[in-house]
């Protein structure tokens, strides 16, 4: 098996690139015997999927019906139809049903000694109002489950309807026959649960009652599971486990006693969505659960045996087993899996998607990243994540500040609270919950040695105090987005043109408020322009406002405010003021004067990726792929150079320590070049695009936009 450290000494350039060189830091295994094999199967999401000895079968969002090869993996028979959202083979393995958007169950006769067209259309079930979404055979029926709220039994030999099972009121969304093929479980989105006698149709037993459930403009509000009994949301999967057990799936697992429906075991999937598909494989006792990631549970204690993220985060609508896992993603790929290699692998601590942020611990030499799938992962000196810490319905964590005299301790805004990280601990050690839950902040500077203030996009501003978790929020006209330090005990914090989202019946009666501004300027700054502030942190008073210049030329919808500031040098200071207009100017804080005012270069409408300060110029490069350099001092532009096209959406970083100017492309390969002398230093390629980068002494670590995190030490070459 190929380690990670061969697999870049294969890829890495063969040109040496002075004064450094690249060592990964990880040396994992990669997943070649857990990964058997992926193949492209759709264009758009796969959500019907079976496999048997020779075939396994595809269906899609595209409208296509496919056949495959097992062995080839050879595309064998193509059949346009509707789009599809399950398939199924009947237990003879003669007949194989879809259930379609076009309101029909389409059933197959399948032939395995046809070696051109296996599939021929043997009957087409009409009698359902709306989307066919699952499907469920015996012996000698077939189930559907519909939009329309109905639960239809078939003769699908005969294309006969044999029942209309009525009582759900809303969308059927999972169905599941007992091993015996005399019961049926089915379930619908306002969460109701019913169990079915399949021998004379009649109901057997309201499992829940559920709730109201309803559409706006698309969306699905409402339909959570009230009762306090079961999955916490509406049951999306069904598998029976033997006559006397079943499976039901949302975001949550539970394992139910039929005969009592007496709940024996239930756990959270670890995942922020509903699961989407499942398999149980009795050989293992094992089921498998898939969504943007695959987990594997033991039936009989509820036990997590393994979790791999397969797919790069993206979701999972459909999985099958025989004798090896296979799983399809809404890209169309399909992936085919050794079980039992996954099984062994364990439970990774793996991010499911784009890293947005990197944060060292010096001294603990600890790096925490943080993902957009509600996830912060603790990595240790020889890059094994230690510890993943999840926040449920939340958001990418963000890096706020360290603890003033305490290096170990970092602050993070995460949606709903602030948390506080203890690096020689590995772990969370202090939850601060913010009353309203959508907060999220994104920059904190510390006042003193416990109190921090917190800033965001759009809510008021707080100080917390991390040791007693005492709240104050400021009263200020628009809200702190982002801020630089200036002295001491002084920041400029730039505004967010807004009326703050706070209300102000929702804040406990203990809050300090502080009147900063007058009547007549807050009214101003309501409107779509705010200024930066100069910021007294001891105080907690603005003492300077720096109004947007009246003179810029703004578009009549544009909204008027500082983007981003920069320091050039004592009170001088670079704001940028619109993405739009491409306008910077140079001010000087001490005397509230805008000293220069200069574009971005020669091209309109470039717009600006990344901005830094070096050595008394100003860089920017833009999304052309160019670096210009201008001279701070008089104003004019020194230089420019074509660093690589395609550098949208990709990170960007100037790393002062070594004078290093990092950029990736799309592809995933990534550059350093010195900034003095316009070397390129460094040079490498993951194939992974790249959404962060960190360096830190001689260690330079990246994120993806699939979630992984790689690490290289820097050595002379």
């Amino acid at each position: 098996m190929s380690s990670f450290l061969e697999l870049w000494q294969q890829n890495a350039p063969k040109e040496d690139f002075k004064p450094f060189g690249l060592f990964p830091k990880q040396n994992f295994e990669l997943p070649h015997q857990i990964l058997v094999d992926e193949i492209e199967v759709h264009d758009d999401f796969v959500g019907g999927l079976v496999v048997n000895h020779k075939h396994f079968f595809t269906s899609s969002e595209d409208a296509t019906f496919k056949v495959w090869d097992k062995e080839t993996l050879h595309l064998i028979q193509e059949i346009e139809t509707c789009p599809t959202n399950q398939i199924k083979i009947s237990p003879c393995g003669l007949y194989v049903a879809t259930a379609d958007d076009d309101c029909q169950v389409k059933v197959y006769h399948y032939n395995i000694e046809n070696e051109e067209e296996p599939l021929k259309l043997h009957k087409t079930l009409t009698g359902h109002d709306d989307y066919v979404s699952r499907l469920a055979f015996t012996e000698n029926l077939l189930i559907s489950g519909s939009k329309d709220g109905l639960v239809k039994v078939w003769n699908y030999e005969k294309g006969k309807l044999l029942k209309d099972l009525e009582g759900h009121e809303e969308w059927v969304y999972a169905l599941g026959v007992s091993p015996d093929h005399k019961k049926l479980l089915s379930g619908a989105l306002n969460s109701t649960l019913k169990y079915w006698n399949l021998e004379d149709y009649s109901l057997i037993n309201d499992i829940l009652e559920g709730s109201s459930l309803h559409y706006v403009m698309g969306m699905t509000i409402g339909g959570g599971n009230h009762s306090g009994k079961g999955n916490k949301n509406a049951v999306h999967e069904i598998a029976w486990i033997d006559e006397n057990h079943v499976i039901t799936m949302a975001n949550d697992i539970v394992l139910w006693n039929v005969n009592t429906w007496e709940i024996i075991w239930q756990v959270d999937s670890g995942n922020k969505y509903d699961i989407k598909s499942s398999i149980f494989i009795p050989k293992y006792n094992l089921l498998v659960t898939a969504c943007e990631v695959i987990e594997g549970w033991d039936v009989k204690t509820g036990k997590q045996i393994f979790l791999e993220v397969g797919h790069g985060g993206s979701d999972i609508y459909s999985c099958a087993y025989n004798e090896n896992l296979y799983t399809a993603d809404e890209n169309g790929t399909l992936k085919i899996w050794n079980i039992e290699a996954l099984m062994a692998s364990g439970i990774k601590r793996e991010h499911s998607d784009s890293v947005g942020e990197l944060y060292y611990h010096q001294e603990q030499k600890t790096l925490l990243s943080s993902a957009y799938d509600d996830t912060i992962l603790v990595w240790n000196e020889e890059m094994t994540a230690i510890e993943k810490l999840r926040k449920k319905d939340g958001s990418q964590a963000n890096f706020l500040a360290t603890v003033p005299k305490k290096p170990h301790l970092s602050v993070w805004g995460w949606q709903g609270q602030v948390i506080v990280f203890d690096a020689k601990k590995k772990k969370i050690t202090k939850k601060i919950a913010i009353k309203n839950e959508l907060v999220q902040y994104e920059k904190g500077v510390f006042i003193n040695d416990d109190e921090i203030l917190c800033m965001t996009l759009c809510y008021l501003s707080r100080i917390i105090n991390i040791k007693t978790k005492e709240m104050t929020m400021l009263e200020i006209p628009a809200p702190f987005n982002k801020s630089i330090q200036h002295t001491e005990n002084q920041i400029l914090a730039k505004t967010y043109p807004t009326k703050h989202l706070d209300r102000k019946d929702e804040l406990p009666k203990k809050y300090k408020w502080k009147n900063l501004l007058s009547k007549e300027d807050t009214k101003k700054h309501k409107q779509k322009e705010s200024p930066v502030y100069l910021f007294n942190l001891k105080n907690l008073e603005i003492e300077k406002t720096f109004e947007v210049p009246k003179h810029l030329k703004f578009k009549e919808n544009d909204t008027k405010y500082a983007m981003e500031t920069l320091h050039l040098r004592d009170n001088l200071y670079f704001f940028f003021y619109s993405d739009l207009d491409y306008t910077v100017i140079l001010w000087d804080i001490e005397n509230q004067k805008a000293l220069h005012e200069f574009k971005n270069g020669e091209k309109e409408n470039t717009a600006i990726l990344y901005r830094f300060i070096h050595q008394k110029c100003l860089y920017q490069v833009d999304k052309t792929g160019n670096l210009r350099c201008f001279d701070a001092e008089n104003y004019t532009k020194k230089e420019e150079v074509f660093l690589q096209d395609n550098l949208f959406g990709v990170s960007i970083n100037f790393f002062e320590e070594k004078k290093i100017l990092f950029f990736a492309n799309q592809q995933g390969e990534f550059w350093g070049m010195n900034i003095d002398t316009k070397e390129i230093i460094l040079k490498g390629n993951i194939k992974i695009k790249i959404r962060c980068a960190l360096l830190k002494n001689n260690q330079l670590f990246v994120g993806t936009e699939n979630g992984k995190v790689f690490a290289f030490e820097l050595f002379k070459v």
